[in-house]
């Protein structure tokens, strides 16, 4: 399991979580979304759970770009967004050729 988040708490969390969950070392960071540490072509699957929402609009082109940037080609992208900005990240994510839903 792979993972980045700007707080230590999640992180701590989350490394917690899958612990229990039989996940015996997974690779979580602190970091920014909009400059991910990871290769290109890194990941077949990113999965957003209300991450966007927490960050302000005008940094979503670049984190979705980075999205993009770390998915191998034809991977999928999987965003949980409140319904209020579920437009805009559809609008956004098919701008960047990603697949919203």
């Amino acid at each position: 399991a792979w993972g980045i988040d700007i707080s230590e708490y999640a992180i701590t969390r989350t490394r917690e979580f899958l612990t229990k969950e039989g996940f015996s070392d997974p690779n979580l960071s602190v970091g920014d979304i909009s400059k991910l540490p990871y290769d290109n072509s890194f990941f077949d699957v990113v999965a957003d759970n209300c991450v966007l929402q927490c960050n302000p609009y005008e940094t979503h082109p670049a984190i979705l770009t980075e999205i993009k940037r770390v998915l191998v080609p034809g991977g999928v992208s999987q965003a949980k967004v409140r319904e209020d900005l579920e437009k805009i990240a559809s609008d956004l994510m098919v701008d960047l050729t990603l697949q919203p839903g």
